[in-house]
């Protein structure tokens, strides 16, 4: 799982290898990376799945899906069935989710905006508006 992203391009899970010139040290880079923000994360539980596979009850679920119109996976991924699951659970639970953009009913909590630089050649760039969500009205999704 390591190697599918800390050492791909763009750090997209096996979206190609990555490389810079001058070389780097991807796998080091990652490495250093993920024990940065382990320090900060000792006291929690990370469950990596589908959503499908969890029902919590009483939690702050923070969910990073496949964002939608942006390059698939090689899973289909159904957001509307997502998003009404999401709905679902913030009834005993805190639900953010990272996304473009979401249905009605829920707001944005916070905005990033940040380059994303996807040519191997680094010629051009683009800014895109990340957000966390957090349903404000029931019923509109």
């Amino acid at each position: 799982m390591f190697v599918g992203f800390a050492c791909s391009f763009g750090g997209k899970w096996f979206g190609g290898y990555a490389r810079r010139n001058p070389p780097a040290n991807f796998a080091g880079i990652g490495k250093r990376s993920v024990f940065k923000k382990m320090a900060g994360m000792m006291e929690s539980t990370i469950i990596h799945g589908t959503y499908k596979d969890f029902t919590p009850s009483g939690m702050l679920v923070y969910c990073d899906p496949p964002y939608a119109n942006t390059t698939k996976y090689s899973m289909n991924f159904d957001s509307k069935e997502f998003w009404t699951t999401m709905e679902e659970w913030s009834v005993d639970n805190t639900v953010l989710v990272s996304e473009y953009n979401a249905p009605d009913g829920w707001g944005d909590v916070l905005t990033l905006e940040h380059n994303t630089n996807f040519d191997s050649n680094r010629q051009s760039k683009q800014t895109r508006t990340e957000k966390v969500f957090k349903l404000i009205e029931r019923g509109m999704s």
